[in-house]
C-alpha cells in the first residue's frame, strides 16, 4: 500500500535505519500517519477480498473485522508505539549476539512489529467460532528434518499477512503450504553469492547484489535442480511460489496469464510436463518466513542449529541474511505504515 516512494542515497546502518524509524516512535506522528491511511482506503488494501477467502475455510479467529476508523486512532498510535520501541529493543539486543541466538531476537522483533502494523489497520476478532476469547499462537511449524516451514491458516502471521496483501490464498487453503527454507533464500535481495555457495547450485537472483530497489523482470529462470516448490519474483514486492514437479524444457509461460497471475515469463519451464499451480507471497513473507524456521532451531534445536551452522558457508549464508533482515525488515513495516515505500540505496 504504497503512495509514494523514497530512496534514501546512503548505506543501511542499524542507526540509520533506526533514525529512520524514530519518526513512529512519536503517537502523535503515527496517528497522523495511520489517519491518511484511512483517508486514502489503505492504498487499495481489500478486506472485501479478505473476507470471503477466510469464510470459504471457515477461519474466525484472528479475522480482521473492518479498517480502524478515525475515532480510533489514538488508542491504536499508542499501541503501535508500544510495538515498535519494543521491536527496537530486540533488534538492538540482537546486535551484540551471534548467529547461534541472533534469530531469536529478530523473530520476535518482527512479531513486535507485526503486532504495530495489525493494530494501525484493523479491528480484529480474537474469538473461536464458539466466541470464545483465544491466542493467536504463530500460524506457523517447521517440519524439523527438512528446514521445512508450513502455513497453517490460523495465526497471527495470517493476520498479520492481511494487512500488507489482500490475496490470503497462501494460507487460506485445505492444505497446510510448505515451503523449504532454500527457495525462501533464494530470493531474499543480494544473496545471489551466499545461496551459490551455501547450497553449491546456480541461481540467477532476480534482484542485483546489494541493490534494494525492487524493479520488473523481463524473465525468470527455473533452478537448474528443478525443486519440487520453487519462489520466484513477480512483481515489485511479490512472488509466486511455483509448485510441482515435472521436466525442463524451451516453452515459456506467456507474459502475464491471467489465471496463474504471472507477470514476465518463466525461461526453461517446460509447460506441457510442469505441473504446477501458484500462491502469492510478499517480500515481508520471505523474511517473515525465513526468520521463523531460524528462530525455530535457535530455540528448540539448538545442537542441531550449531551443527548447521559449522558449516562455513551455511554460516556465510546465516550471517548475511541476518544483517540484511535486521536492516531491511524495519524498513519494510515503515513503508506499510507510512504508505511511503522508503528504503536505503546499498546495504554495505
Amino acid at each position: 500500500m504504497k503512495y509514494n516512494q523514497r530512496k534514501i542515497p546512503v548505506e543501511a546502518t542499524f542507526d540509520r535505519v533506526w533514525e529512520q524509524m524514530e519518526l513512529l516512535l512519536s503517537k502523535t506522528t503515527l496517528k497522523k500517519f495511520i489517519n491518511l491511511n484511512i483517508k486514502n482506503n489503505f492504498f487499495g488494501l481489500n478486506l472485501e477480498l479478505i473476507l470471503p477467502q477466510r469464510s470459504k475455510y471457515n477461519i474466525v479467529l484472528g479475522t480482521p473485522e473492518k479498517f480502524l476508523t478515525l475515532s480510533e486512532t489514538d488508542k491504536a498510535a499508542e499501541q503501535s508505539v508500544i510495538s515498535i520501541k519494543q521491536a527496537y529493543e530486540y533488534f538492538k539486543a540482537s546486535d551484540n549476539v551471534g548467529p547461534m541466538t541472533k534469530p531469536v531476537l529478530l523473530y520476535y522483533g518482527m512479531v513486535s512489529f507485526a503486532k504495530a502494523l495489525i493494530n494501525s489497520t484493523y479491528t480484529v476478532n480474537y474469538c473461536d467460532k464458539n466466541n470464545r476469547k483465544k491466542n493467536l499462537g504463530h500460524g506457523l511449524s517447521v517440519s524439523e528434518d527438512e528446514f521445512k516451514i508450513m502455513i497453517h491458516r490460523t495465526g497471527e502471521y495470517q493476520t498479520f499477512r492481511d494487512c500488507y496483501i489482500g490475496d490470503t490464498r497462501i494460507y487460506a487453503r485445505e492444505y497446510p503450504l510448505q515451503i523449504h527454507l532454500k527457495d525462501l533464500m533464494a530470493v531474499v535481495p543480494g544473496m545471489r553469492i551466499e545461496w551459490n555457495l551455501a547450497y553449491d547450485k546456480k541461481f540467477n537472483s532476480v534482484y542485483d547484489d546489494l541493490s534494494q530497489e525492487r524493479a520488473h523482470d523481463k524473465y525468470f529462470e527455473v533452478p537448474s535442480y528443478a525443486p519440487l516448490r520453487t519462489v520466484l519474483k513477480t512483481s515489485d514486492d511479490s512472488f509466486n511460489i511455483i509448485y510441482g514437479q515435472g521436466d525442463q524444457g524451451e516453452v515459456h509461460v506467456p507474459k502475464y496469464d491471467a489465471d496463474l497471475g504471472i507477470h514476465g515469463y518463466y525461461k526453461n519451464l517446460n509447460v506441457s510436463k510442469f505441473i504446477y499451480t501458484t500462491e502469492f507471497a510478499h517480500i515481508i513473507d520471505i523474511y517473515y518466513l525465513i526468520m521463523f524456521i531460524l528462530c525455530f532451531y535457535a530455540r528448540y534445536r539448538p545442537f542441531k542449529w550449531s551443527q548447521f551452522l559449522k558449516t562455513e558457508n551455511n554460516l556465510f549464508l546465516i550471517k548475511a541474511f541476518l544483517r540484511r533482515a535486521s536492516l531491511d525488515f524495519p524498513m519494510l513495516i515503515y513503508s506499510e505504515l507510512t504508505g511511503i515505500k522508503t528504503y536505503f540505496e546499498t546495504f554495505g
